[in-house]
């Protein structure tokens, strides 16, 4: 199911997507892909998260040039104040203007009618459970971030995967929503800075194994 819905839009992104899903769908996953495969950058996009204010929201659309190639992401934050904005910025949605709503389940609202709509369901395959070792590593990575070891960096930089990279999406993820499955509160309540200065870490001193894709950038920056 994950892998045909991931086809289907990478051949055709809609200007208006619902992607919905419960927990552990892939649901953030597949947006973030979609973004990645269709050549949105950093700069194109918005991610709408609980921790992310309406104003700021506001004022990104608001300094959207006309026709301008941008992406916006809503997850799980489709409030009645966020339904009326789209429903105004729809009705004239300039092109190349993207817009994936990620629900748990489908509302009733009036944007149904001029969005396409995609459900996930659970798959085993998809969401293998976590390896303690890999979560041993992203969570020793995390620490010696905050604590400016570098020496430690330097040898997780030796044993890092592309696994550890999702899995760190997933840390991020559930830091900004609290809706915690695969790490503990205990394992996401690290400092509030440290998002901000892993990511300026990760650009001013990149180490190839340690890259990360432009969604979770956008999610790390919003988590200031």
């Amino acid at each position: 199911m994950y892998e045909t819905i991931k086809h289907r839009l990478t051949l055709r992104l809609p200007p208006l997507t619902y992607i919905v899903g419960g927990r552990q769908t892939g649901k953030t996953t597949l947006a973030a892909e979609l973004a990645e495969i269709h050549g949105f950058e950093v700069s194109d996009m918005f991610w709408l998260t609980p921790s992310v204010s309406i104003a700021r929201l506001d004022i990104w659309l608001n300094n959207q040039p006309y026709g301008a190639k941008k992406i916006l992401i809503i997850d799980d934050t489709l409030t009645k104040l966020v339904q009326e904005k789209l429903l105004l910025w729809t009705e004239d949605q300039p092109p190349n203007f993207h817009i994936i709503i990620l629900a748990t389940e489908l509302p009733e609202d009036t944007l149904l009618s001029r969005s396409e709509v995609f459900r996930l369901r659970p798959n085993i395959e998809h969401n293998p459970p976590v390896k303690a070792e890999i979560k041993g590593v992203v969570l020793a990575l995390l620490r010696a971030f905050e604590s400016g070891d570098e020496a430690a960096l330097d040898e997780l930089a030796t044993r890092w995967t592309d696994s550890h990279t999702d899995l760190l999406i997933t840390w991020c993820r559930e830091n900004i929503t609290k809706d915690f499955s695969t790490f503990t509160g205990e394992e996401v309540s690290l400092p509030a800075t440290l998002p901000l200065r892993l990511l300026k870490s990760m650009v001013s001193d990149v180490r190839p194994r340690f890259l990360i894709r432009g969604p979770v950038a956008e999610l790390l920056w919003s988590m200031k």
